[in-house]
């Protein structure tokens, strides 16, 4: 009995030994950082009729004003904030900042010598040429144009007629002799033309889509009649109540309608438009251009897989197929847009057909005449068009070799013909470019995880005219701030290249032995692996406890490489990304000494939640521990949409026959024929009997996403297992948690992961860095 004792006792002194204490205070620090300014972004203000501009940025010294001469290629700070600061109070009385100016959408007038704005009853005018600034008081309120406001209420362009509802149903009042006429007359509360306004009994102003020419609008309106209903409670005031609301589920039988009616100002009629075509149809506006009269539609599969657009008639309501579009096993949608130009005898459709997403020129009968990008890239939005030069600019990704095909770079190729692409931005960086009036030139801010935001003007042949700063990093240095780093894996099929980012300690010594833990996102519409510059994040301020944080991508994750990519896991929905996960971080371990191959933990949010706890369930050895929030542990309980177009639904043809009279009185059998949607998808629930690691289900009571009963089922299937877990439950969270549920899941993620991958037991991580003191409370 002696030797035992003494076993325990040297096992317990060695097990505290090899336990490293969380760095709860330098996280906390790090959750608290941030950068000076909006950094991803900056905001040109152009000179009348001109491509010069001005700009601001936040430094270290405060802000600073640059004036941008295009012509002569020359930027200067043409803005002395003190002085500025100084003279503003002598015009108006009070104090000024000169390191928060706050100087905001003014623009100098035409030759780019005057610069003016309005504060309070003053007018000042600041001539960038002599640096001096004046000003003129305003006598009165009355001496100033009136400011008009806005409000759509349901007017006709000419003013003459107003549309209202009223008791489900729309009407029309000639505002020239007050006489109102009812439109419509099949309006009721689960199908109203009231959207959004419930069982209002009075009139209410509708936003009817009035064409210019006030002849013709339309209207919108959703059929949710029998659409089942889901539950959520209101525990937090008075009377626990349950509140129910509808929601389309995946396989549901009963889905949502659309409808989209024409009406005619003249002879007050309705012209619904034909739009049916297939059972259970998505419908949308896809384009409706007032001024020209047009109107178009898409139409899409409850699968996804068939896709058409339509032009309709405004006259009588037909319409017209101009592109039929097919995808297997679905159509991409993150991605995908149209445009149209040349007063419509031009259209610009992005498709998936070649496997990756290119741009293809229609006339406007829907003929093919061209493809305008191809290649084993993917084409992305279009971010500007020059009508008058045949031009298109969009991003692209994974056009340049051998670089992170995540990062969108600018582009520009000809409409009329499969030319040779340009590339205008080359920076291996995430770019956002805005084109300054003429579209001679972008302003351009790029990116990475690892590189802070940078500023240039290119000329649109890609050339640089100037480099106009990049944001300044001193300050967070000199708080002990260190760069993310970049790095890729391979997928499990030892081909496909994995691209992510690595957060380390702050105080990262090589010579240690570190945890790791994986932050997931499954996808296909995104993934969780940053394509910008920032500080501050959930994954820097975890590394700071101690642990080596992760974030790279997985197959059937981001839709920028090709559709081949982004579907990898139809009918796969639970367990796709998994063997990318395991096999990256296998790789990631045998790569670097520092990482300890036997402390892997793993989190994610959403469907990071659902693929996280299938992770630490699929390979339970290898996963020790586990955050999981707001899962969708069962996709057969969640959106419609999303689980039908992303992942897979399962089809039947039902045959039913129906005796009816015919016109001589006598039974005829009339054969009908419909498909039914059922999903048997497979759920966390099957796995939780594999468990053997620390695992932790966080949920918020009021998740209008995912819906809490995923979370709660998931736990049942644990406790029915005998499966030791812990489950947090935010009274206040919804899916995205904010204030008291944001702070609260942090200090509980670093906690978990500091007690099962650290052996830090010695507190519950939440430290107050105002009192450098542990488990202050909010209040």
């Amino acid at each position: 009995m002696k030797i035992i004792i003494g076993i325990l006792l040297i096992s317990c002194f060695l097990g505290r030994t090899t336990a490293q204490n969380a760095n709860y205070k330098r996280a906390e620090e790090t959750k608290a950082f941030s950068l000076p300014w909006k950094y991803d972004r900056l905001t040109p203000f152009f000179t009348e009729g001109s491509d010069d501009f001005w700009y601001s940025l936040q430094t270290n010294d405060g802000e600073k004003y640059f004036y941008v001469d295009l012509k002569n290629k020359k930027v200067e700070e043409f803005i002395d904030p003190v002085y500025l600061a100084t003279e503003m109070e002598k015009a108006t009385g009070r104090k000024y900042n000169p390191k928060k100016l706050g100087l905001w959408k003014i623009h100098f007038k035409k030759g780019g010598r005057i610069l003016s704005w309005r504060d309070g009853r003053v007018i000042f005018n600041y001539n960038r040429i002599t640096k001096k600034l004046g000003y003129t008081n305003l006598p009165s309120e009355s001496d100033m144009p009136p400011i008009h406001g806005f409000f759509d209420s349901g007017m006709s362009p000419d003013g003459k007629y107003q549309v209202f509802g009223k008791n489900h149903n729309a009407y029309i009042r000639n505002l020239e002799d007050s006489t109102v006429v009812q439109l419509t007359f099949d309006g009721t509360l689960e199908f109203s033309y009231m959207t959004g306004w419930g069982d209002v009994k009075e009139e209410v102003p509708l936003a009817p889509v009035w064409f210019e020419d006030s002849k013709n609008f339309y209207l919108f309106r959703q059929n949710s009649h029998k659409v089942a209903e889901i539950s959520n409670m209101n525990y937090l005031k008075g009377r626990p109540l349950a509140y129910n609301t509808q929601a389309v589920l995946a396989g549901d039988s009963i889905v949502l309608y659309d409808e989209i009616s024409l009406f005619d100002v003249e002879t007050k009629t309705q012209k619904k438009i034909k739009i049916d075509k297939w059972q259970d149809q998505l419908t949308r506006v896809l384009h409706s251009d007032t001024k020209n009269n047009k109107l178009f539609l898409e139409r899409r599969t409850r699968r996804n897989n068939i896709l058409e657009v339509c032009d309709v008639n405004l006259k009588t309501g037909d319409v017209k197929v101009i592109i039929h579009e097919e995808g297997d096993p679905y159509i991409g949608i993150e991605l995908a847009s149209i445009h149209f130009i040349n007063n419509y005898n031009d259209i610009i459709w992005w498709s998936e057909r070649s496997g990756y997403g290119h741009f293809y020129h229609y006339d406007r009968e829907g003929n093919l005449k061209n493809a305008i990008t191809s290649g084993e890239w993917t084409a992305g939005k279009i971010v500007e068009i020059d009508e008058k030069n045949r031009t298109i600019f969009f991003q692209a990704y994974g056009i340049a070799p051998d670089e992170n095909p995540s990062y969108a770079k600018i582009c520009k190729a000809n409409i009329d013909e499969k030319s040779k692409v340009t590339i205008l931005t080359p920076e291996e960086a995430t770019h956002e470019v805005i084109f300054s009036p003429s579209k001679r030139y972008i302003i351009d801010a790029y990116s990475r995880p690892d590189l802070p935001c940078r500023f240039s003007v290119r000329d649109i042949r890609g050339k640089l005219i100037a480099s106009l700063g990049e944001v300044n990093l001193d300050d967070l240095y000199k708080k002990g701030w260190k760069m993310p780093e970049t790095f890729s894996v391979k997928s499990a099929d030892g081909e496909t290249d994995l691209y992510g980012v690595m957060w380390k300690p702050f105080d990262f010594d090589s010579t240690k032995k570190y945890p790791i833990i994986s932050c997931v996102y499954p996808g296909p519409q995104t993934d969780n692996v940053p394509l910008i510059f920032g500080v501050g994040s959930t994954n820097e301020a975890l590394a700071q406890i101690g642990c080596i944080v992760v974030a790279f991508n997985h197959r059937g994750g981001i839709p920028f490489r090709g559709r081949a990519y982004h579907s990898f896991g139809y009918n796969n929905i639970r367990d796709h990304a998994l063997a990318d996960d395991k096999c990256g971080l296998e790789q990631l371990i045998k790569r670097h000494p520092y990482i300890d191959g036997n402390k892997v933990g793993i989190y994610g949010h959403s469907g990071g939640g659902m693929m996280s706890t299938a992770a630490i369930c699929t390979y339970p050895d290898f996963y020790k521990a586990c955050v999981s929030s707001a899962g969708n542990h069962d996709n057969n309980i969640y959106s419609q949409f999303f689980v039908e177009s992303h992942y897979a639904i399962d089809e039947q043809i039902v045959k039913t026959q129906d005796s009816i009279k015919t016109a001589n009185g006598k039974d005829s059998v009339v054969t009908k024929t419909k498909t039914v949607y059922t999903t048997n998808l497979p759920t966390n629930m099957e796995l939780a009997k594999n468990l053997k690691g620390h695992l932790m289900l966080i949920v918020g009571n009021m998740d209008g996403n995912v819906h809490p009963a995923q979370t709660i089922r998931m736990a049942d299937a644990l406790i029915n297992h005998g499966k030791d877990f812990e489950l947090v439950f935010l009274p206040r969270g919804r899916h995205t948690y904010d204030g008291v549920s944001e702070w609260y899941f942090e200090h509980k993620l670093r906690s978990h992961f500091a007690k099962y991958l650290l052996g830090d037991f010695t507190n519950t991580g939440f430290y107050d860095i105002k009192t450098n003191e542990y488990d202050q409370v909010i209040k």
